[in-house]
């Protein structure tokens, strides 16, 4: 009964990844590039397998890219209007993928 607003609270979280967090924390031209992203807490502990299958690249700790039915197409970037990296992985640091 909680598993489909569990669900949906992961793919908020995946979509203000890819639409916020990403392009203001993980650009090139930030001196302290985010690599890791780590979830804490009550919630995340509860609900980890199903966060980590919405989140999580299967066999790998990399994050999803953003499905179109979450907006992959109508992504903003950050207030300066870059926009959101594409692609199998988002580069963190380095062009390394974000870690979660």
């Amino acid at each position: 009964a909680r598993a489909p607003a569990v669900r949906a609270y992961a793919e908020q979280w995946l979509h203000f990844l890819h639409t916020q967090f990403v392009p203001q924390m993980c650009t090139a031209t930030r001196r302290h590039r985010a690599e890791r992203v780590c979830f804490a807490g009550g919630v995340a502990e509860a609900n980890w397998p199903l966060f980590a299958e919405v989140l999580i690249e299967p066999g790998s700790q990399e994050l999803r890219p953003l499905p179109a039915e979450l907006g992959a197409d109508e992504r903003q970037g950050s207030k300066r209007g870059r926009a959101a990296p594409r692609g199998p992985a988002v580069a963190a640091a380095g062009g390394a993928p974000l870690i979660l």
